[in-house]
Formats: C-alpha cells, structure tokens, sequence
C-alpha cells in the first residue's frame, strides 16, 4: 500500500499518557454548545492529515479509515481494506476504546489499547490522543491532532459518513 509519512504515523500510534489542550470557547450559550457537541456522535471517515488525502481509491483496491464515537463513550477506529480484485481479501481491522470530551463541543480526548504480535509475543500499550475540535457541522469534523507524548501534530480533517 502507498501511505505518506504523516498518515502513516497515524497509522502507527505510540505509547503515550492523556495530556490536555487549552481552546477559548466558542459561544456565549450553553445549550448551543450542547447541541454543538451532540454533532460528533456518529461514523466519522478521515479525508486530510495537513492537507494530504487520507485513505486512497486504486482500480485494485481501496482503503479508509473510520472513527465512531457512540453517545455512551464508546470509541471505535476502523482500517477499512477493500479489495476490488478478490473481494474475499476485503477485510475490516478495528481499535475498541473510549472517549470523553474535556471542553464540551471544543476538545476531546479518546484512547485504545494498540497490541501486535513480535517475536511471536503478544505487545499491548494504551495510546491517547487529544483533538481539539477547530470546525464542527453536521458532516465536516476539523481540528488538530495531537497523540500525548510525540512532538508532532496534524490538522485532520473528517466527513461524517
């Protein structure tokens, strides 16, 4: 598969504590934020990491990755792999985890375990990601994410699905 640096890294988390990010508020109403917030529930697809297509669509194959975040707290992140050729290739790979917001409709903070087998053992760590939400509508999801302990952070970009 054809990746860039920067969606790889999204790819391939790394061991990191929850920290937090600041964001000025984005209203005067309460119940507006509120409402605000109740937008993210749902199946979000990444489109951008800083301005770079995320996911690809080949003649033989496709791929895409999918964030949910359920009412209840839930989290879920799915690499979707669809193969044109033999569609009996086609597979789905998903991150259970769990979500909570820090600021109401302006940041959130989600986690999962990540776990791989080298060397024939089985290697599980938490990871955390902070996203401060910069654009929240009922289809378009943007803000920047910043995975805790890395010095990095990418602008991203989501269409709700």
């Amino acid at each position: 598969m054809h990746m860039n640096t920067k969606f790889n890294n999204l790819l391939t988390p790394t061991a990191a504590a929850a920290s937090l990010i600041m964001l000025g508020s984005c209203g005067d109403d309460d119940e507006a934020e509120v409402d605000k917030s109740d937008l993210l529930i749902g199946d979000w697809e990444l489109v951008s990491v800083d301005g770079e297509k995320a996911g690809e669509d080949y003649d033989d194959y496709s791929y895409s990755l999918v964030f949910k975040f359920e009412a209840d707290g839930d989290f879920e992140w799915c690499y979707n792999y669809e193969n044109k050729v033999t569609p009996a290739e086609s597979y789905e790979d998903c991150l259970d985890g769990d979500w909570k917001w820090i600021a109401k409709g302006e940041e959130l903070t989600f986690g999962f375990t990540y776990s791989y087998e080298e060397d024939g053992e089985s290697i599980s760590y938490e990871v955390a990601v902070d996203l401060e939400i910069t654009y929240l509508s009922e289809t378009k999801l943007e803000g920047i994410w910043d995975v805790a302990g890395e010095d990095e952070d990418y602008e991203v970009v989501f269409k709700k699905l």
